[in-house]
């Protein structure tokens, strides 16, 4: 004897996309960060920067270029607005900061 009454192939289905669901939801987690954690990964990973090398402040386009030319450990800090004009060359193992909150090269 019975005592449920049989499942209907409706609530099979039912629960089968319940269940599809829940281990779909279990994988879509995000993962933790991994080895990003500890190093950069992937385009740039391996750069360095300036380093602690004491900034220079620039505010002309001239000064700009010089400043972040060559492969030496240096930190550029733009002063002010410095419009661009063709293509600027940043040598490796430099950083580039804002001197204030309105600086910026464009």
């Amino acid at each position: 004897m019975r005592t449920r009454p049989p499942r209907t192939r409706a609530r099979r289905s039912a629960l089968a996309a319940v269940a599809a669901s829940a281990a779909v939801a279990v994988l879509a987690l995000p993962q933790p960060a991994g080895a990003a954690e500890s190093s950069p990964v992937g385009f740039g990973g391996g750069t360095t920067g300036g380093g602690s090398t004491p900034a220079v402040t620039v505010s002309t386009l001239d000064a700009f270029k010089s400043a972040v030319a060559g492969d030496t450990a240096k930190v550029v800090r733009v002063s002010g607005r410095i419009p661009l004009s063709g293509q600027v060359d940043v040598g490796s193992n430099t950083t580039t900061r804002s001197a204030s909150s309105t600086a910026r090269a464009s």
